[in-house]
Order: C-alpha cells, then sequence, then structure tokens
C-alpha cells in the first residue's frame, strides 16, 4: 500500500480533493515544503520538550500553541475538511504500518501531546 491508498481512507472526498488541488499548486516545490514543514514540527517539538514544565496557561505555551496552529495552517490552508482528516490519521496511529511509525517516532512524545493538549484547553477557556 502507498502513501496515497493508506491515507485517503481518512478523508472526506471533498477534503482529499483539496488535498490534492494543494498538493497540486505547490507543484515542483512540494519536497522543498515538506522537508521544510519536517525542520518546523521537528524544532516545535523541541520547543516543547523543553517547556514541559512551563504552565499551560502560560505565555510560553500561548506561544508554542500558536506555533502549532500555524503548521497545522499551513498544511491545511486553513481548509476544516483537510484538518479533519489529519486529525483522523493522528487519531488511528495504532493502525498505521511500521513505516509510518518509523516517519513519525520523532513526533510520538505522549508528553508533547498532552501538554499541547492543557495548553489549548487552557487557550479556550481565557
Amino acid at each position: 500500500m502507498d502513501n496515497q491508498e493508506f491515507f485517503r481512507k481518512y478523508y472526506t472526498d471533498d477534503a482529499w480533493a483539496a488535498l490534492e488541488n494543494r498538493r497540486s499548486d505547490l507543484g515542483s516545490e512540494l519536497k522543498t515544503q515538506a522537508e521544510e514543514g519536517t525542520r518546523k514540527w521537528t524544532a516545535l517539538f523541541e520547543d516543547i520538550q523543553a517547556s514541559l514544565d512551563a504552565d499551560p496557561a502560560g505565555a510560553t505555551a500561548e506561544e508554542l500553541v500558536a506555533r502549532w496552529q500555524g503548521l497545522i495552517d499551513e498544511f491545511t490552508g486553513r481548509d476544516r475538511g483537510i484538518e479533519q482528516g489529519v486529525a483522523r490519521v493522528w487519531s488511528d496511529s495504532a493502525n498505521w504500518p511500521s513505516q509510518m511509525h518509523a516517519q513519525t517516532r520523532p513526533f510520538m512524545d505522549k508528553r508533547v501531546w498532552e501538554f499541547i493538549s492543557r495548553a489549548r484547553a487552557a487557550r479556550l477557556r481565557l
């Protein structure tokens, strides 16, 4: 199963079409954008790991949540359907093929996910 086939099942037809359009619009820049996105996510995870003791309602957490959302927005183009598909992909990580687990290992620190979850919830309460 290739990556396209694997990911397709997590998206509605409309969301998949929107994602394909975003890929098409990037054209030859797609690989560069993907590499840059990976660098940004890696840096963000490292910054969150360094801030795990920060107050989830504090300024540091707020900045980290803003960066997190900014990276999501960069990938999804703020398309709600694409966002929902991405969320379904990540919520089903137990069923990913082994190559996906290997590729995403740097992004699987549960402490980071728990921190960002608490920080996002704190932001919503404001």
